[in-house]
C-alpha cells in the first residue's frame, strides 16, 4: 500500500507546475514566431488635428473631382477686432459633427 504524504503532493504539484510552465513557454515562442511572419508595418504619415473656435458651420463642400465626398466646410465667423462678418472654408477629408454646450 502506498502512503500519500505532503512531500509526495508537493513533488507532484512542482512537476505539474513545471509542465504547465513549459507548455506556456512553448505557446509564447509559437506566438512570437507567428508575429515575425506578419508583414512589417509601413511608415505612416503624420496626422495633424486643428481645432478652430468661434465658427458657425453653414455647409459642407464637396470635392471637385469626387462630388459624393466631403472636401471641406464653410463657416461664418467675424474678425475678433473689427467684428466684421466673414465666411471661411476649411479643407477636410473627414468631418465630425458635434453639439456644443454652454
Amino acid at each position: 500500500m502506498h502512503k500519500y504524504t505532503d512531500s509526495n503532493r508537493s513533488a507532484t504539484h512542482a512537476a505539474a507546475a513545471a509542465k504547465a510552465a513549459a507548455a506556456d513557454a512553448s505557446a509564447t515562442s509559437t506566438a512570437a514566431a507567428d508575429d515575425t511572419k506578419k508583414a512589417k508595418p509601413t511608415q505612416r504619415k503624420k496626422r495633424i488635428i486643428n481645432f478652430y473656435f468661434n465658427l458657425k458651420p453653414t455647409s459642407f463642400v464637396s470635392k471637385e473631382n469626387r462630388p459624393n465626398f466631403v472636401g471641406g466646410v464653410l463657416f461664418d465667423t467675424s474678425d475678433p477686432i473689427t467684428l466684421e462678418p466673414k465666411t471661411i472654408k476649411i479643407a477636410a477629408d473627414v468631418v465630425f459633427t458635434s453639439i456644443g454646450y454652454r
